[in-house]
């Protein structure tokens, strides 16, 4: 138990820059949240998810672990023929986040992870006032600066990040593809705990560490309205 409390305790940023795409002006809202959207997100399908890393010279025995973001809304809006008139904005309930669940390890990729007890103590501990401190900052927000083609079916996306009440620029890039009524948004990047004020937590002296680098995928199915 000792050991998954400070075997973990990351960053958890949700970006779902992936909001992005479709034309026109919308506004996209996630599970739990009101949504007044034109289009509507498929929430069984889409997700948005954390992955941390371990490191160290024992860095293989820790756990990599997974945090799903389980509430969040997108307000967006594109006009792909004036993208300079597009921005999305992206708001995550930090009390929201879920880590180690079987759905998020399975949508991570990451395999099997700690037992329940574990996973229990480490959930409470990424929302203490120790790691995230969900109570003083109750929303993780990506706001976009910039929107730019990359070619056919791709964007990049820049934009500010605000974590733990620290605010950094993220710059990503976005895949989507379109098939009958639904728009698919994909995209993976990279940030640093360090960078929002977390301190990446290690034990045994340092031997095994949680890595100060948080991987954020997102998968998103848009639907047109009926």
């Amino acid at each position: 138990m000792c050991q998954a409390r400070s075997r973990l305790h990351f960053a958890v940023s949700v970006l779902l820059t992936a909001s992005l795409l479709s034309p026109g002006a919308l506004s996209l809202l996630g599970m739990g949240m009101q949504s007044h959207a034109d289009e509507a997100i498929d929430h069984n399908a889409s997700y948005l998810i954390a992955i941390t890393g371990t490191a160290g010279l024992f860095g293989f025995a820790g756990h990599r672990h997974a945090v799903l973001a389980s509430a969040w809304s997108a307000d967006l809006k594109m006009n792909f023929d004036d993208l300079s008139h597009s921005s999305a904005t992206i708001t995550v309930l930090t009390d929201k986040l879920v880590i180690d669940s079987p759905a998020a390890r399975q949508k991570a990729g990451v395999g099997e992870g700690p037992n329940d007890s574990d996973v229990r103590t480490i959930q409470k501990r990424m929302l203490s006032g120790e790691v995230l401190d969900a109570a003083q900052y109750p929303q993780i927000k990506f706001i976009t600066t910039a929107l730019k083609p990359q070619g056919s079916g791709q964007l990049q996306v820049t934009g500010n990040m605000q974590i733990h009440g620290r605010l950094h620029p993220v710059t990503v890039q976005v895949r989507y593809r379109s098939h009958g009524q639904q728009t698919e948004f994909d995209g993976e990047f990279n940030i640093r705990q360090t960078d929002y004020g977390i301190k990446p937590e290690s034990v045994a002296g340092g031997m095994v560490k949680v890595k100060d680098s948080v991987t954020i995928k997102f998968h998103v199915v848009m639907m047109a309205a009926r």
